[in-house]
């Protein structure tokens, strides 16, 4: 099983949004239990050659809602 990712968010002050996470390392986190992007190539439909660079797509991310604040 996989170690779950943590996300700590700042305010625009710059001040951290402390959530409900209590592990001592991980003090104040958002717990996520998906993280998703994704690569695409373009490529000719005919011959297979690639016609562009990568693209991109926006990162995606989940997490529970339970005993989380509004920030999350």
């Amino acid at each position: 099983m996989p170690v779950p990712a943590h996300l700590w968010l700042e305010d625009e002050n710059g001040s951290p949004i402390v959530v409900s996470c209590t592990m001592p390392t991980r003090l104040g986190s958002i717990e996520l239990n998906t993280v998703m992007h994704n690569i695409t190539i373009p490529v000719e439909q005919l011959t297979g050659r690639l016609t562009a660079t990568g693209i991109h797509v926006p990162i995606s991310v989940q997490k529970s809602l339970i005993e989380q604040n509004w920030y999350c």
